[in-house]
């Protein structure tokens, strides 16, 4: 039966309804007020085939920073539902605001809904795998080796279905707790020299505009709205469907070695012809070998140790390791310990430029008499390949990525002073030779900087205002960064 919207059906908001705090703030505990509100009982009703509100519930990204508090929040269960919800905002002639979230694995407010009378809805429910079945598989050759899926899928929840079909993806990121179109839309990334983003695997993709209608776009039939929208930013529509290319399943041999981090970065040259995928990080005000190096490479050899591969939980087993290729690339489950991150996109011809630079600032004799040794930080560095996507940080440029880290504990991120001395000084270096933030993680970027960087930018807001001319998918996170 196809769902219905049913209003009323809620009780009333245990909190009021106030503006998204959007900034960087300490963790809070949540209140009685957090509950999640559920209808009163109707026996007359089926309350599997209905779509309600739920009102009093209160949203809260991963690493506990950003809160807000939308008016209504739903969980559709197809795309009947989602083009229900924003056809009713039209029929209403509201134009409220609409806000989607995935696994709400962002460290900026990009998807947080900020206004009074706001719409949130998850697609955790919307989250098929919708071909090839197992019984299409004998006929599936390496030419056409396609995967369709819904939208709120995990990609932890895509690794399984693909694994059951002898698949996997080319490239993946560190975690797989996002949603599959959450990671794509924000340009989520792994590393590899010549290995482009996940968005890069998306082929297809299906979309409701703002005014319900269903859209669809491909690489191969419309191009320019393709690659236009694939990184849409969550400006353009809900994402509800995916295409996207695979290959056959393989396993990585994964090997993490400690450098001095002079040493190391007098090898990267070599390390990097050598490695296809290769990232390394250090961890400053840290004497001795305060650097590791992370390789991992294609290998026919059984998995080892054996019977149990790279992972025990969330913790690696060993330093060196053979498992199938999800496993070696990505961490399944959210890490233990909290932490706040920002991420610059700098284009590899001023990869050392740049890193030079932020090691000089942390080496800068007042900020290390300021470090406080509580204070756990990270600097990582990874490689990405260009894309078409008109929004991607690696649009039409091979890039490094910058990451700096504010590490917590289980229970809070880390310090959100520390961060913001750290990250805005590394924002500062980017800017100096082009950098793009990613959009997902922590910035402070400006449309005035981010014309400069990107090309297609203003493209990007004229087809995001004819699409949305009511700006019902935009929030103040976009705004202030795209007009």
């Amino acid at each position: 039966m196809v769902s219905v919207l049913v209003w009323g059906l809620y009780l009333s908001a245990a909190c009021a309804v106030t503006v998204c705090d959007a900034s960087i703030t300490p963790r809070t505990q949540v209140n009685s007020q957090e509950r999640l509100v559920t209808p009163q009982t109707n026996t007359s009703v089926n309350f599997d085939d209905i779509l309600y509100p739920i009102r009093g519930r209160v949203f809260r990204d991963w690493d506990q920073r950003h809160v807000c508090y939308p008016a209504e929040f739903y969980y559709p269960r197809s795309v009947d539902d989602i083009v229900a919800i924003v056809k009713e905002n039209n029929n209403a002639n509201a134009h409220r605001q609409i806000k989607v979230v995935g696994a709400g694995h962002s460290f900026s407010p990009i998807m947080i809904a900020d206004d009074r009378n706001a719409i949130m809805m998850s697609l955790d429910k919307v989250n098929k795998f919708l071909s090839p079945t197992m019984e299409a598989m004998d006929e599936y050759t390496e030419g056409d080796q396609l995967v369709t899926v819904e939208s709120g899928m995990r990609l932890w929840e895509l690794n399984e279905n693909l694994i059951h079909l002898g698949l996997a993806m080319e490239n993946l990121g560190a975690i797989t707790e996002q949603s599959v179109a959450g990671a794509f839309s924000t340009s989520t990334h792994g590393t590899g020299g010549s290995l482009g983003s996940l968005a890069t695997a998306v082929r297809g993709i299906k979309f409701v505009s703002a005014n319900g209608t269903l859209v669809s776009a491909s690489i191969d039939s419309n191009p320019e709205l393709f690659h236009a929208v694939v990184v849409g930013l969550g400006a353009i529509g809900v994402v509800v469907e995916v295409t996207l290319k695979v290959q056959p399943a393989y396993k990585l041999y994964r090997s993490q070695t400690k450098w001095d981090l002079d040493e190391l970065i007098h090898e990267l040259p070599v390390l990097l012809q050598r490695y296809e995928r290769l990232q390394w990080y250090w961890t400053p005000y840290v004497s001795g070998e305060n650097a590791v190096l992370l390789t991992r490479e294609a290998t026919d050899k059984a998995i080892e140790p054996a019977g149990m591969g790279c992972w025990n939980g969330t913790k690696v087993v060993t330093p060196t390791c053979v498992d199938i290729s999800n496993r070696v690339l990505s961490r399944d489950g959210r890490a233990g310990t909290l932490f706040t991150e920002m991420e610059q996109f700098i284009p590899i011809a001023h990869c050392m430029d740049a890193l030079n630079d932020f090691r000089a600032f942390q080496e800068m004799p007042e900020v290390v008499a300021a470090y406080n040794p509580k204070d756990k930080l990270f600097t990582g560095v990874r490689y990405v390949a260009a894309d078409k996507h008109w929004m991607s940080m690696m649009y039409e440029s091979d890039i490094c990525v910058i990451s700096f880290i504010a590490w917590g504990n289980t229970h809070e991120s880390g310090d959100s002073n520390v961060f913001k001395f750290y990250a805005q000084e590394l924002e500062r270096i980017s800017h100096r030779y082009g950098g793009r933030p990613h959009w997902g993680k922590m910035n402070w970027g400006t449309r005035a900087y981010f014309r400069t960087v990107y090309p297609r930018l203003d493209d990007f807001v004229q087809l995001q205002r004819s699409m949305d001319p009511n700006g019902i998918f935009m929030n103040q996170y976009l705004r202030e960064r795209l007009h």
